[in-house]
């Protein structure tokens, strides 16, 4: 599936990466996930706490309901941007219900 993100780019310098996270309806520890921006796969990460000094990200769910990939910024533009998350394996439909980018 195909998500679209409106992006106004900050004029400032940034990181050489951004951290995108996504938190899912149902535990997503056994499946096999792939994400994709503008085309391009991107790496998977562990980290996947709140980017932000947010007080209730464990609201949006536990950890196992959660993954993330660091992004080389340069695959971002000041636009419409896509980002597309591939189902390789998983025991039971996964769902995303949050999905939050950190441009730092």
């Amino acid at each position: 599936r195909d998500y679209k993100l409106d992006l106004a780019l900050p004029k400032r310098k940034l990181q050489a990466t951004a951290t995108l996270r996504v938190v899912f309806s149902q535990p997503v520890s056994d499946a096999k996930l792939i994400a994709v921006v503008n085309g391009t796969r991107v790496e998977a990460t562990k980290e996947v706490g709140s980017p932000f000094d947010y007080p209730y990200d464990r609201l949006l769910g536990e950890t196992e309901h959660r993954r993330a990939w660091v992004c080389p910024i340069a695959l971002f533009g000041d636009e419409i941007n896509t980002v597309r998350i591939k189902v390789q394996q998983a025991a039971a439909p996964v769902t995303p219900v949050w999905i939050d980018l950190a441009l730092v």
